[in-house]
């Protein structure tokens, strides 16, 4: 593999797919610290509410403490944004669709996904958090619409 600035000149969508991976892990770290430091702040300071337990389903009780939500939600983003950087690096096309699309797809639902959890650990702001999750939905749409066009370019354009 060649790193130099050519190597990025030929694709300018793998400029875009690098890009918006680098946004959602940033978006990634700083959800798993907010979430990690309000419940230990929660914890220490009488004064700040603890946030609510997660509950999955009333027949499979797991509660998931909160501590261990936020690490389940950062390793499990990360895991999946680094297996689809090693498909887009190698240039292995996963279900025939460009690697780039793909990346850029998961980079925006998991986005949108760290929105949401933000919005359900900010307590008492109802305006923020119907604003987050009104910009998670835009994430979904976004992601769900990179990889329709990554599907539609399969199809249409590599057929010519």
């Amino acid at each position: 593999m060649n790193l130099r600035g050519d190597y990025m000149k030929k694709n300018p969508l793998r400029i875009c797919a690098l890009t918006s991976l680098v946004i959602t892990l940033v978006v990634i770290f700083l959800v798993s610290s907010y979430a990690f430091g309000i419940s230990i702040l929660s914890r220490l300071i009488p004064g700040i509410p603890e946030p609510r337990p997660v509950i999955f389903s009333s027949y499979f009780p797991i509660i998931f403490s909160e501590v261990i939500s936020p690490l389940i939600y950062l390793l499990g983003s990360v895991g999946i944004l680094l297996y689809m950087l090693k498909h887009l690096l190698a240039q292995k096309c996963p279900w025939g669709v460009k690697p780039e699309f793909i990346l850029i797809g998961y980079s925006f639902i998991i986005t949108g996904l760290g929105l949401q959890y933000l919005g359900d650990k900010i307590l008492y702001k109802e305006n923020l958090t119907d604003s987050l999750y009104s910009i998670s939905l835009i994430f979904a749409v976004l992601g769900f619409g990179s990889l329709a066009i990554g599907i539609a370019h399969k199809y249409l354009v590599e057929k010519k």
